[in-house]
């Protein structure tokens, strides 16, 4: 077979190739992003509870804060949930931690996500304690 031949063969297969109509496979969820899902809808769920709390939860004239400190205890199934799940996570991208980093990890992130929650929850709390002076 001459060197034209062969070309004008490959050149052939290459377009039949390339006229393939099929649509690719649909890629399956990286189990990074399945497990990214389950941390966020339990952050989320983790918020709720607190917030729920902060809007539902007799006020009485106790310091918001403290009251706003026993709702995150109530909470604390959920941050437990969130907590394991966040470390999994964790240590999907970064297999070589032990469970304790990695729970120390999960730990710090819930922290920086609970201030945010607490301030909210006092807001909320305050507001219901003194419904004038709110905004």
């Amino acid at each position: 077979m001459t060197i034209q031949a062969r070309t004008l063969r490959l050149t052939a297969l290459l377009l039949i190739a390339a006229c393939d109509s099929s649509p690719p496979a649909p890629r399956a969820p990286a189990q990074g992003e399945a497990a990214r899902a389950d941390v966020d809808r339990l952050t989320q769920a983790y918020a709720a509870c607190v917030d729920r709390r902060a809007r539902t939860e007799p006020v009485t004239d106790d310091v918001a804060g403290s009251l706003v400190d026993r709702f995150v205890k109530e909470c604390a199934p959920a941050r437990v949930a969130l907590a394991d799940k966040t470390a999994a996570f964790y240590r999907i991208g970064h297999p070589a931690t032990t469970p304790h980093q990695a729970a120390n990890v999960a730990d710090a992130s819930i922290k920086d996500l609970e201030d945010e929650i607490r301030s909210r929850a006092v807001v909320a709390v305050i507001e219901r304690q003194n419904p004038t002076k709110a905004r």
